[in-house]
């Protein structure tokens, strides 16, 4: 089922019973939305416990060799 079906379904409703979907799919993306900020609050506190107890600079040898490998440029 296409959107545009979808919203020819809801137009053959009664405005009750549209209002009625509204509600239901404002809700149904507050329910989405909320899940999300869950889910990056979760990420967000996982790494800041990873990064608590590990240093997030870069190894020397590691940054050593990526610049080595670059091609000279004249500025």
């Amino acid at each position: 089922m296409t959107l545009q079906d979808i919203e020819t379904k809801a137009l053959q409703l009664s405005k009750p019973d549209r209002w009625q979907l509204v509600h239901c799919l404002l809700d149904s993306l507050r329910r989405d939305i909320t899940q999300d900020e869950d889910q990056t609050q979760s990420v967000l506190e996982n790494l800041n416990s990873i990064y608590s107890q590990e240093s997030s600079d870069i190894d020397p040898a590691l940054a050593q060799a990526q610049l080595a490998a670059l091609p000279h440029e004249d500025w």
